[in-house]
């Protein structure tokens, strides 16, 4: 400690700080860290807290302040208008001290003030120079949804004292050495220079730690008939919403149904500062960073490491960015109903869907899913004569009739409700049994049910974001991403029995991918993480990674290629690896598989097709499975958390749907016809382009048209 550093000054009071000298650490070194809760109406000033997640008093973190030394007084002699003589008057010389709030912390008083004996500063109260002051840590209640895992956020201190430019403070230490403070750096939009970083030596970092978020992101749905709210006595806490199931009805030749869909929390990140220094953008340089960057049409994704739990070395820069994400939800098709085109369906989404999708692009967890015709138009594949090697593009994703439709939420838009619009699918088949189609339609008798499940992706991820943003490859990142299991691999397999197809041609297999938050960024081996901790973590990674699970196209249905291939039987669908020099998967948890079946935790999943019972990274009903790193050992999500990820997935929308078609004669009956007759027809120009056998059913002559087994 030098001798000039110790008489002015001030320190943090608790723990180890006593022993502190005064002056500011060095870069990615702090005075103290301070845990605390993100909390419900608190009001900055107030004596009250906030509300914590649990509907409970919250918990906020506290730190204590203090001066090295007394700022003194200052004597003045002064001669008033209409006096003579001159007077001595001593005056108060203080120091105003404030917290710098970030974009993720506040504090509780927002700034303190400090004099020699304390007593009012311009009618304001002010505290005795070595009297310790509570300051309050107080997260950001924003609407983002960070209970992944703790925020790491650090802060300075910004000094200020009164005359500043006097005389006074040229025969000891000042408190201010510059007139600029600065003000919180725009990490994003470059808008502020920042904080005047030497203005004091006094700046001290703080680290701050938030370690109970209250947010839960998820997509809440709605109808005429139910509307979700905030339950306090809900286990999630006073923050969240109800999310009950929702049903609608809807008729054949009528008026349409509808639901609402809208996101729970906002798909945003907020800028960070992960580091002590407040005006360095995070960077590259200096070897801080192992993930690759991405590029895809001419656009780099900078790939930054996950310092979401530790200290960002200021040679890395210290402040993230903040970046805003659309969130696509979509709505699957059924062949019972016609989904109206969404207001806010994209042109284009990255991961094939929207109006107008890119093929050029394969992204790398959504196979093709259509062919392109004659017409230059994309359509499924007839699975009879063609095999996912034929596949050269995307369905679109904007509804109609056996279509998807894709909802786009924003920042600005999350919390407004989207209007999924219906109409049962008019055919003109009649009851089972009374129709010309055995299974056909919604032709059960009376009634029958579909079900409108959603599927969900983010742009929150390397493979989806198509602009110079930030991807956050860490716990918080890809929230609000969800597959649908019946998309996955190729639909759900349900034992090949009749069952299966039936499914199938109702589900339709219009989305093949299947992305959890959990497996985002795939797995890693647990016992090859690093053990690091602050800044030793630069340049470490996140352990080496497990066999992948995504999946990959094949070019034949039964592909030789056995190594390479996930089920066979699959429509040419596999694993992106070959499975055989994995040492395995597994389902990691006990789960229910289509059709009620029971999977135990554990459970080896190979194919049972083959007979060679090959490794894959999913059983063959569909139900997903994780890689192991050695026989029984499950490898890790390479950042996810168990407390990450939606909180509240879309619950599936059940619609009942009404026929309005039966099949009957008219009570009239002609004699002396032919049941039947050959009709033709003619093009434009007149010539012959087609015949059709036509059956008169009124005719009552019964001689099939002199046609024999002609079915009348």
């Amino acid at each position: 400690m030098q001798v000039r550093e110790h008489n002015r000054g001030f320190k943090g009071i608790g723990g180890n700080t006593l022993a502190q000298p005064s002056a500011t650490e060095p870069e990615d070194r702090y005075a103290c860290t301070v845990h605390t809760r993100e909390c419900l109406n608190d009001v900055l000033g107030s004596s009250e807290d906030g509300i914590g997640a649990q509907s409970t008093a919250c918990q906020y973190g506290t730190f204590q302040v203090r001066l090295n030394s007394s700022p003194g007084t200052k004597h003045v002699r002064r001669q008033y208008v209409g006096e003579t003589g001159t007077s001595v008057e001593e005056e108060f010389v203080y120091v105003v001290v404030s917290p710098d709030v970030t974009a993720q912390t506040m504090f509780d008083p927002a700034q303190v003030t400090f004099t020699h004996t304390g007593g009012k500063v311009d009618g304001h109260d002010t505290y005795r120079w070595d009297e310790p002051v509570t300051f309050k840590v107080v997260p950001v209640d924003d609407k983002v949804d960070e209970r992944a895992g703790v925020t790491i956020d650090f802060t300075s201190f910004t000094v200020k004292q009164s005359h500043f430019s006097d005389l006074y403070w040229s025969y000891t230490k000042p408190f201010q050495t510059k007139s600029a403070v600065g003000s919180l750096i725009d990490a994003k939009a470059g808008s502020s220079t920042g904080r005047v970083h030497d203005h004091t030596p006094f700046r001290h970092h703080i680290r701050t730690i938030h370690t109970d978020d209250n947010d839960f992101a998820g997509v809440r749905i709605e109808s005429a008939t139910v509307v979700q709210s905030k339950d306090a006595n809900s286990a999630n806490g006073i923050n969240a919403f109800s999310h009950n199931p929702v049903s609608v009805a809807v008729t054949e030749g009528e008026t349409f149904g509808f639901y609402s869909m809208r996101l729970d929390t906002q798909p945003r990140k907020v800028q960070r500062q992960a580091g002590t220094h407040p005006n360095t953008v995070i960077h590259k340089a200096s070897g801080c960073d192992t993930a690759a960057d991405t590029t895809v049409s001419s656009v780099t994704v900078v790939g930054y490491d996950d310092y979401s739990s530790y200290t960002r070395p200021a040679v890395c820069g210290s402040v993230e960015p903040e970046e805003t994400y659309w969130v696509d939800v979509t709505v699957t098709q059924t062949i019972h109903l016609d989904l109206a085109t969404p207001a806010s369906c994209p042109v284009t989404a990255p991961w094939g869907g929207g109006s107008s999708p890119s093929h050029a692009y394969l992204h790398p967890r959504f196979p093709y899913n259509a062919k392109k015709d004659a017409g230059n138009t994309y359509r499924p594949i007839n699975e009879l004569a063609n095999t996912a090697a034929d596949m050269d593009g995307y369905l679109t994703t904007c509804g109609g009739w056996q279509h998807d439709a894709t909802f786009r939420f924003t920042p600005t838009n999350w919390d407004v409700p989207q209007y999924v619009y219906f109409y049962a699918h008019n055919d003109r088949d009649a009851t089972q049994g009374a129709g010309h189609v055995t299974n056909g339609g919604s032709e059960a008798a009376g009634m029958t049910t579909t079900t409108l499940k959603h599927y969900i992706e983010t742009e929150d991820t390397p493979d989806n974001m198509r602009r110079a943003g930030y991807v956050q490859r860490n716990k918080h990142g890809g929230v609000y991403t969800l597959g649908n299991v019946e998309r996955f691999p190729f639909g759900v397999i349900q034992g090949g029995d009749a069952s299966d197809y039936e499914h199938n041609r109702v589900t339709g297999r219009s989305t093949f991918g299947y992305t959890t938050y959990q497996t985002l960024h795939e797995f890693v081996n647990p016992t090859t993480r690093p053990t690091c901790f602050g800044t030793s973590c630069m340049n470490q990674g996140s352990g080496t990674l497990c066999c992948g699970t995504s999946m990959g196209m094949a070019p034949v249905r039964s592909s030789t290629n056995l190594l390479l291939r996930g089920s066979a039987g699959l429509a040419g669908y596999r694993s992106d690896v070959n499975q055989q020099s994995c040492p395995g998967y597994a389902v990691p948890e006990n789960t229910e598989g289509p059709g009620g079946v029971q999977h135990s935790k554990g459970t080896v999943c190979t194919e049972g097709v083959t007979g060679a019972s090959l490794k894959q990274p999913w059983l063959d009903d569909g139900t997903p499975c994780r890689p192991l790193y050695a026989a029984g050992q499950f490898c890790v999500p390479t950042y996810a958390t168990s407390k990450g990820g939606m909180r509240f997935p879309p619950s599936d929308v059940v619609v009942s749907v009404s026929d309005n078609d039966a099949q009957q004669l008219e009570q009239v009956a002609i004699e002396n016809c032919r049941q039947t007759q050959l009709m033709h027809y003619t093009d434009t120009a007149g010539k012959l382009n087609k015949r059709e056998w036509l059956t008169d059913l009124n005719c009552n002559s019964a001689d099939a048209g002199g046609l024999p087994g002609w079915p009348v």
